[in-house]
């Protein structure tokens, strides 16, 4: 199969879906002056060269004309690895913070220091601060086996677990007696983990 001509056109994803047995991979994006911003500025392999089902494509798409003074952009909310290939792209360092969000996925940028429309200076260091999801409250599950669903379910929620799911299942117990819980009493686990209780 051939590699297609990308040089001088516009990245798309159309460009993946028109050309599914090849895998494309990114380098940091460049400032060029011969390429407006989205084109490819270089491709490995060449256009047109004859390639076995599978192989890497390797492009650098243009940031266009490179600004006589650089101003952060907004990173919030990309991924961490989009964020540090741009920046490294445009000839700055990075370091990663790690810090719980509610709001952001894993590994999504929460904030950036300097933060966005401020002007930065040539190999400045930018500091990212990056999700590791939702803070963690742990505490110890209790004991609800043999006890009836609804004084179980009242005591998972005094201890903070307000994630419970019931099922009735066949026992020979008295009904709504709780025969099974899915989280060994004793653990400390995170209190928005769903416990299973089957009655």
């Amino acid at each position: 199969m051939d590699v297609p001509y990308l040089v001088g056109k516009v990245y798309s994803d159309e460009v993946t879906d028109q050309n599914p047995d090849l895998v494309f991979r990114f380098q940091p994006q460049e400032y060029s002056s011969n390429y407006p911003a989205g084109q490819v500025i270089r491709q490995e392999p060449a256009g047109g060269s004859r390639v076995v089902r599978g192989t890497e494509v390797v492009i650098t798409i243009s940031l266009g004309e490179e600004p006589l003074v650089k101003v952060m952009e907004n990173l919030v909310g990309v991924t961490k690895e989009e964020a540090i290939s741009f920046l490294t792209g445009q000839g700055f360092l990075t370091l990663v913070r790690n810090d719980t969000s509610d709001v952001y996925d894993v590994d999504e940028v929460i904030r950036t220091e300097p933060a966005a429309g401020t002007e930065l200076v040539e190999g400045q260091t930018i500091y990212l601060w990056v999700s590791t999801g939702p803070k963690m409250t742990l505490e110890e599950v209790p004991d609800v086996i043999g006890m009836d669903k609804d004084i179980a379910v009242r005591m998972l929620n005094t201890s903070k677990f307000v994630n419970i799911r019931l099922r009735a299942v066949p026992s020979g117990e008295i009904p709504g007696t709780v025969i099974y819980q899915s989280e060994t009493p004793g653990t400390e686990i995170d209190v928005s983990t769903e416990i299973l209780l089957e009655y």
